[in-house]
């Protein structure tokens, strides 16, 4: 199955490699590989299956196996010689890294960030969002499973909207929305019965872990994450005041500042 990789940098330099959440592309990693950090560090963002224009599986166990997300990386890894990149995973993209490292470990890799989400490390916070919001989530998910592609398109601006605390341009959301239709209804439908359940992984992570938190993003609270980092030796959290689900796009400079800093760990 083809995966649609994309570069920035020197290949001789140190590695860093990014994985998207549901519905999204190498798209939202923009502000990281058109930065000056491709100048010092070899840059690599891909669409996950079933995204963007990477292949689009039929068959349900190319979703809801987490082995095959696990391959994919690993894939991209060999075919690009990449020797001990940094993981970086955004929302369902945490797991995905969980998923390589249930079945690959960390030999092969020099560190990990996480943003958006635990990667199954945690459970799902305990606090559900409020009523009004939760029930137009509820509604929003049935519009994004509809085989109606005016439902879908109506899911994608709304999802949209609600990836961010910052108030982002008209044309990223634009472009995030429609990049949100580029995944097929049966593809989310598999990945969403995907479930990441890590914990144990946390006695097998043996490089640094840093978590970027948005103190807007009700997906990683304040307090749940400081009890996980206490957890898991060499991790680190950053907090972004002002962000919500996507630290990476609502403060690009200080998120790179972070992910060089990474390197040095």
């Amino acid at each position: 199955m083809p995966l649609n990789v994309v570069t920035a940098g020197d290949p001789a330099k140190s590695s860093i490699l990014f994985v998207h959440g549901i519905g999204a592309s190498y798209l939202n990693w923009q502000q990281q590989l058109e930065s000056e950090l491709a100048n010092d560090f070899y840059l690599v963002a891909f669409d996950l299956r079933g995204h963007g224009n990477s292949g689009k599986p039929w068959t349900a166990d190319a979703y809801t196996d987490s082995r095959v997300w696990a391959e994919d990386i690993d894939r991209i890894m060999q075919a690009l010689a990449l020797t001990q990149p940094v993981l970086v995973g955004w929302s369902y993209g945490t797991g995905v890294v969980c998923d390589y490292v249930r079945h690959y470990g960390t030999d092969r890799i020099r560190g990990i960030v996480l943003t958006g989400a635990y990667g199954g490390l945690a459970p799902p916070p305990s606090t559900p969002p409020p009523t009004a919001l939760l029930e137009s989530m509820q509604k929003n998910r049935v519009l994004q499973l509809s085989p109606n592609p005016a439902d879908n398109a109506k899911a994608a601006r709304f999802t949209a909207r609600l990836l961010t605390a910052k108030v982002m341009s008209p044309e990223w959301y634009e472009q995030t929305a429609a990049v949100g239709m580029m995944l097929p209804g049966y593809a989310r439908r598999q990945m969403l019965k995907h479930k990441f359940e890590d914990a144990d992984l946390l006695s097998k992570i043996y490089v640094p872990v840093l978590f970027a938190i948005g103190a807007q993003d009700g997906s990683m609270p304040t307090a749940q994450s400081a009890a996980l980092i206490a957890q898991l030796p060499g991790a680190k959290g950053s907090v972004y005041p002002d962000a919500g689900h996507s630290p990476f796009a609502e403060d690009p400079q200080r998120f790179n500042a972070e992910l060089r800093s990474s390197e040095s760990r």
